[in-house]
């Protein structure tokens, strides 16, 4: 019932669409911000961020196979709910 009056709400509303009061502006003069000192420094800043996150995601499956031995070709929706890990002493309760 709720989704139905949702629905019907969301049907009933009208929204103004206006066209921008500018154009976007040209490659040039984004490409002419690296200019400055600080933009330049913020934009290499993100760039290595984002370079090093990759990195150690794309490495933390090959550490966990090989400090403790996890199996990385197993998917979350297929893995069981309680696993043996942080060592196999701790097995799971029988259900």
């Amino acid at each position: 019932m709720a989704i139905l009056i949702t629905l019907l709400a969301v049907a009933a509303l009208r929204v103004e669409r206006k066209e921008p009061e500018h154009k976007a502006p040209p490659w040039a003069s984004c490409l002419a911000l690296l200019k400055n000192g600080y933009v330049l420094a913020m934009v290499a800043a993100i760039f290595l961020y984002v370079g090093a996150e990759v990195c150690v995601s794309a490495g933390i499956p090959l550490y966990l196979k090989e400090r403790f031995d996890i199996d990385i070709t197993v998917s979350a929706s297929s893995a069981p709910a309680c696993s043996s890990w942080p060592s196999p002493s701790d097995a799971c309760p029988a259900e």
